[in-house]
């Protein structure tokens, strides 16, 4: 089902259409980029601050019962770190960002392109995820690694 969200950005409302599931929650000050390649499935709860930031090749899905903490950004689209060109000119890497049933990001936590956190995860607060996440196992730190499970 598909749902018109409207996400609010510096002096300006925009009105984005995100698959959505029902009972889903996107507070208002969520930043979204590319927001036909967002889908947001059933009991989702994203909280103030976050970034949803999918690239114009890339996804990011959102299953069922995500849990969001503050300021969680997911980034499934970054600069290359080519020498031959500025990093401003590098062509664009675009990767998909699966976030399984039941997980929980923790406030301030940043997931980057390419990821799948498995089902039941939770990923702490502040942690930087740059590899997949099995199920129910809690990552945390600067790279994230596995800490416990659940």
């Amino acid at each position: 089902m598909i749902h018109s969200i409207a996400f609010y950005g510096i002096a300006c409302l925009r009105r984005a259409s995100v698959r959505k599931g029902k009972e889903s929650r996107v507070y208002s000050s969520v930043i979204v980029k590319e927001p036909q390649n967002i889908e947001i499935g059933k009991n989702v709860f994203v909280n103030h601050g976050c970034l949803l930031w999918a690239g114009p090749t890339s996804k990011i899905v959102l299953e069922d019962d995500v849990l969001f903490g503050p300021n969680v950004s997911l980034i499934a689209s970054n600069h290359g770190l080519g020498r031959e060109h500025p990093i401003r000119l590098n062509p664009w890497k675009d990767a998909d960002i699966v976030i399984g049933k039941d997980v929980w990001l923790g406030a301030h936590c940043v997931v980057l392109a390419g990821v799948k956190v498995g089902e039941g995860a939770v990923i702490a607060a502040g942690a930087v995820v740059t590899k997949d996440v099995e199920p129910y196992s809690i990552v945390g730190g600067v790279p994230a690694a596995r800490i416990g499970s659940r």
